[in-house]
C-alpha cells in the first residue's frame, strides 16, 4: 500500500482541527483520523477507513468501542489521492451513505475543492471562498474551502472594497 503524501496529511489535520474544534465548542462527539476503522456492514463484512470522520454515538473517552466503530459516523471525509480511482472512490462513497452516513465530504487538494454527498440529493461542489457547512447534521459548523488548503504564509484574498 502505497503511503498518503504530505498535502494529503495537511488537509486531513486541517480538517479533523476543525470539526474537533467544532465538537469542543459544542461540547459532543469526537473526531477520528489515520483510516480508524467503521464497520459499514456485518454481511458481508465491510470495513472501511475514512481519513477523517466525526460520531455522535459517545462522548466520554472510555466510552469509545476499543475495536472498529460499530456505529456509522455522522460524517465520513475522503481526501481524494492522484493514485485513486474514481470509480472506487464513487463505490466508498455510496456504501458509506446507504450505510447510514448522512455527509460525505471528497477533499480534492489538486483542484482545492470539495465535493459534499447527502443520501438522496445531489451532490454540491465547493471551492475557493465559499463556506463549508455543516447542515443539519453539525449545527452551526462552517469554514472557508479554501483555509482547507493553505498554510499560515498563504495569503488570503484581499476582502471586496465596501
Amino acid at each position: 500500500m502505497s503511503r498518503p503524501t504530505s498535502p494529503h496529511g495537511i488537509v486531513c489535520s486541517r480538517i479533523g482541527t476543525k470539526l474537533q474544534n467544532y465538537a469542543d465548542a459544542k461540547g459532543l462527539g469526537y473526531v477520528t483520523s489515520n483510516d480508524s476503522g467503521v464497520v459499514l456492514s456485518e454481511s458481508p463484512g465491510t470495513v472501511v477507513g475514512p481519513d477523517v470522520a466525526y460520531f455522535t454515538d459517545v462522548n466520554i473517552f472510555d466510552d469509545v468501542t476499543p475495536k472498529w466503530a460499530e456505529t456509522p459516523p455522522i460524517l465520513a471525509v475522503e481526501v481524494l489521492s492522484p493514485n485513486d480511482k474514481m470509480s472506487e472512490v464513487n463505490e466508498k462513497i455510496q456504501d458509506y451513505l446507504v450505510s447510514g452516513v448522512k455527509v460525505v465530504w471528497l477533499a480534492d487538494y489538486e483542484q482545492k475543492k470539495v465535493t459534499v454527498y447527502r443520501p438522496d440529493r445531489v451532490h454540491t461542489v465547493l471551492k475557493g471562498e465559499a463556506e463549508l457547512t455543516g447542515g443539519e447534521k453539525l449545527p452551526g459548523f462552517t469554514c472557508c474551502v479554501a483555509d482547507l488548503f493553505r498554510l499560515p504564509g498563504d495569503r488570503k484574498p484581499a476582502p471586496p472594497p465596501a
